[in-house]
């Protein structure tokens, strides 16, 4: 696998800010992990759902990348937390040269002070800091947060929408179903569950993932950590095998009435492909869902392979948001290859 971009959190939050709030009711700071459990009582706040403190340090303070990078504004008066946006380090590359990135997301304003600016207070301390400031964000985000986006004039920053697939899982068995069971009941290759995934896997990572724009390596560390050490959803990771070497491999979110396909390393073409799109199929039914769906760019290379499945195509309402760098691939969404594993509430 490519090396990984250093996130080094010390140096990051001992960086001088370039200047103070330009309210002075307020400061905007880097937060400490010191301060995770108020922010977290800020999110649960301001979202009016309670989620479980082990959702939380699974994401801020066990990701493998590096502890979550906060910034927060605080009232001075009061000492209150206001407003908060965490950054996760996450695994990105160019091509084959690592690149830092950070995943954005958890942007919380307390219910009293929304709508009042608060969240450009934080935007422009982002904008200020030497390190932040060319640094590469990425997020996901959602229809009120897209607004404010086109609002304050930074639309290029919010890239055209996803698409979105589905194939039926559920019911009696359709046409392009009894195609893709023909088709794979005659190749060799044989799919077990993973319970683990070992370093084994960062070639066929590397070798089928990497491509020439924007993509997310994801080694077995990260892997892991992402599915199997979550507290609370439930995935499925299945291998493709020819004979005791891994030929591809997908994970399955297996809750609800739609199993969601998180990740799909496999080549573009040949039985692995068609394999694991039937074993994943497999997987939502047995779980009861009835749909197995995935979102990913207009130019992820496995579209072709799953139309040719039967699978249902529409433009979907995900749009991933990108700021903080230089690189003009960023801001097209044909520059990217992403999946819902890149995505932190999925």
């Amino acid at each position: 696998m490519l090396p990984k971009a250093a996130h080094r959190f010390e140096e990051w939050f001992q960086t001088p800010l370039r200047e103070e709030s330009s309210d002075p009711r307020f400061e905007v700071r880097p937060a400490h992990p010191s301060e995770f459990e108020r922010i977290y009582d800020l999110v649960d706040e301001a979202f009016g759902v309670k989620r479980p403190r082990a959702v939380f340090d699974w994401l801020y303070r066990h990701n493998p990348g590096g502890v979550a990078h906060c910034w927060v504004v605080q009232e001075k008066t009061t000492g209150r937390l206001l407003c908060q946006n965490a950054l996760w380090p996450w695994p990105t590359a160019y091509a084959a040269e690592p690149h830092f990135c950070y995943l954005a997301g958890d942007l919380a304003v307390a219910p009293d002070w929304q709508r009042q600016g608060i969240p450009d207070l934080r935007r422009k301390a982002w904008d200020r800091h030497p390190l932040d400031a060319v640094r590469m964000k990425i997020g996901w985000p959602n229809e009120n947060t897209q607004g404010q986006i086109r609002k304050y004039g930074r639309a290029r920053e919010l890239l055209d929408p996803l698409l979105e697939g589905v194939l039926h899982a559920g019911g009696g068995p359709q046409r392009a179903w009894r195609r893709l069971i023909d088709t794979v009941q005659r190749q060799v290759l044989s799919v077990e569950e993973v319970t683990r995934f070992d370093s084994g896997f960062d070639a066929l990572t590397q070798h089928t993932m990497a491509w020439g724009g924007f993509w997310c390596p994801h080694d077995a560390e990260f892997l892991n950590w992402r599915y199997f050490a979550h507290p609370t959803r439930s995935y499925r990771a299945l291998a493709a095998l020819d004979g005791d070497d891994p030929a591809g491999y997908c994970v399955v979110r297996t809750q609800g009435r739609a199993a969601l396909l998180m990740e799909f390393a496999a080549p573009e073409a040949g039985a692995a492909p068609r394999r694991l799109l039937q074993r994943a199929l497999e997987a939502a039914r047995e779980a009861g869902c009835r749909q197995l769906a995935c979102y990913a760019p207009p130019g992820w290379r496995h579209w072709p392979s799953f139309r040719s499945a039967g699978l249902a195509e529409r433009r979907s309402d995900r749009y991933l948001n990108v700021r903080g760098t230089p690189h003009p691939d960023a801001y097209r969404i044909e520059g990217w290859q992403v999946l819902p594993g890149d995505c932190d509430d999925a």
